[in-house]
């Protein structure tokens, strides 16, 4: 599945309002943008830096 083209769910019309359902997450990734690449592994180096603060 492509990243682009996930969508997070679709409502459902019911007889006086609608519901949303869901879509499901657990299917392998891919993205037709590398860019994307840079920019998970810019997070991935922040989030280790931001692990490694020690707080007192």
């Amino acid at each position: 599945m492509y990243l682009e083209e996930y969508q997070a769910g679709l409502h459902e019309p019911q007889s006086d309002f609608s519901s949303f359902i869901p879509a499901m997450i657990n299917k392998q990734w891919e993205w037709k943008t590398p860019q994307i690449n840079v920019l998970l592994e810019q997070a991935n180096l922040e989030l280790g830096r931001l692990g490694s603060v020690n707080v007192k």
